[in-house]
């Protein structure tokens, strides 16, 4: 008598091996379950998640636990029944064999397919299919969302069968896929307050820094660009641009990256090679500006931004500020308030003023009695004469405030204004020269007349001294 092994088991040996898609998805060696069930209905959900910093468990069809996936919404899949293949059957297992996803397209080896349904992410990560019939799907994303998601690599197109045979030797119709995206945030920063060798009063250093993202099982880094744009009245420093990692390795200027006006830095096929090799990691770029032009900031503010392009995908735009005024001076005479000119400022941290508190020094006012401080951050000063006009006293420190934008001088120009300043002088005070037959010349001549008195006097006695000797 012949035993007939049961279909199941067939199928299952031709499960056991198959690999199914991109997700690792592998049928064990030695396989044991009940028959598949024809007229059962498999239900399909996908977690869409950030790609983790280290690789996870390996998937398996089930529902996992404490993955600590970061859920990505908003991104878009859409679902595809490849044709002609009967997983109920030993036949449509073997036929299977050796499949593997498109690049591009829907056409899977010599299997056509037919779309299912479109399905978008919620605010979990999820999209579930239902009530599907029993096969080999092919799953598409077909748009990464958004550009608030910050994907940038989306996951490569995978196979999946439903049933999925999972490692105890079961049939799984519930089946869950986890495909991963590789994202790339950036952030901006802004440090006005720059206090170091090699830097300018006016000089401001931002900071932009974005992600790398991984390749793992999305597609490649083929393109990534960092694009600054700076507003009108700040002028790039083009010398102090700097392009690094994190960790700080740099990126070789004309090597690695190239930059172009003001300012976009497009990595080269070499510092792609790098980016690759550093997936995980961060991008610093670093650019100094001169502050040129208060007037062309907003209320004194002027507003960054900064963005990044990966494969051809923007990424959120971010953007910092930084607040800057002015200050004018109007010097005129105190006693008839006209315009006194050859007035020299310096503006200082402290009143006392020593060398390192000088922001600006060596501003001389005009015929107008004018002069401007054009570019000055917002706080309190002192303001310090180091010159007066010529026959005038030269006054002390005058504590100022700046505000943010330009200045706004008063009707009248003695009176203060917002970052303007009026500073009066007074005439030097000449010394008086004695009167005509005052007190000085008396004493002057009674002075000259008691000379001649002591000198005749000695010229008396002498003459008698000698008379006594010759007698």
């Amino acid at each position: 008598m012949t035993t007939r092994k049961k279909p199941g088991r067939r199928l299952l040996s031709l499960a056991a091996a198959l690999t199914v898609g991109l997700l690792g998805l592998t049928a064990p060696a030695h396989a044991d379950s009940a028959d598949i069930n024809p007229a059962q209905k498999a239900t399909l959900t996908l977690h869409k998640c950030v790609q983790p910093e280290n690789a996870g468990a390996p998937a398996n069809g089930k529902e996992q636990a404490g993955t600590g996936c970061n859920p990505i919404d908003g991104v878009k899949f859409t679902l595809y029944k490849v044709d002609g293949i009967d997983l109920t059957t030993p036949g449509g297992w073997e036929a299977t064999k050796g499949l593997t996803a498109p690049e591009s397209g829907t056409t899977v080896g010599s299997h056509t397919s037919t779309e299912i349904s479109e399905m978008t992410t919620s605010s979990g990560g999820l999209a579930r299919w239902q009530n599907l019939d029993l096969g080999l799907y092919l799953v598409v994303e077909t748009d990464t969302g958004s550009p608030d998601t910050k994907v940038v690599l989306g996951s490569k197109p995978f196979l999946v069968t439903l049933p999925y045979h999972t490692d105890d030797n079961q049939w799984n119709y519930d089946v869950h896929v986890y495909p991963k995206n590789s994202v790339a945030g950036i952030e901006k920063t802004v440090d006005a307050s720059v206090e170091q060798a090699g830097y300018n009063g006016n000089d401001v250093k931002w900071t932009i820094t974005t992600d790398i993202p991984r390749s793992g099982q999305g597609t490649e880094i083929t393109s990534y660009v960092i694009t600054d744009t700076l507003p009108a009245g700040l002028t790039l420093d083009n010398d102090k641009t700097d392009l690094r990692l994190n960790d700080g390795t740099v990126f070789a200027n004309n090597v690695d990256y190239s930059c172009t006006g003001n300012l976009t830095c497009t990595f080269t096929s070499d510092g792609i090679a790098k980016l690759k090799a550093n997936g995980g990691k961060k991008v610093v770029l670093t650019l100094v500006t001169d502050v040129t032009d208060v007037a062309q900031a907003t209320n004194g503010v002027f507003t960054n931004k900064a963005k990044m392009t990966i494969n051809g995908i923007d990424s959120t735009e971010k953007s910092a500020t930084t607040t800057w005024g002015q200050l004018a001076v109007y010097k005129y005479d105190g006693s008839n308030e006209g315009f006194l000119s050859g007035a020299k400022f310096k503006l200082c941290k402290t009143e006392a003023c020593p060398n390192q508190d000088v922001l600006l020094t060596g501003l001389t006012t005009g015929p107008d009695g004018k002069v401007l401080f054009p570019v000055v951050r917002p706080d309190t000063y002192y303001l310090v004469e180091e010159e007066a006009p010529a026959g005038y006293v030269k006054v002390g420190a005058q504590q100022v405030t700046v505000e943010a934008g330009v200045t706004e001088a008063p009707a009248q120009p003695t009176y203060p204004g917002k970052n303007y300043k009026p500073v009066a002088n007074v005439k030097q005070t000449v010394p008086q020269l004695p009167l005509t037959g005052g007190i000085g010349q008396v004493a002057l001549a009674a002075g000259g007349i008691g000379l001649l008195v002591i000198g005749g006097a000695v010229m008396i006695l002498s003459r008698t001294a000698v008379k006594r000797k010759q007698s």
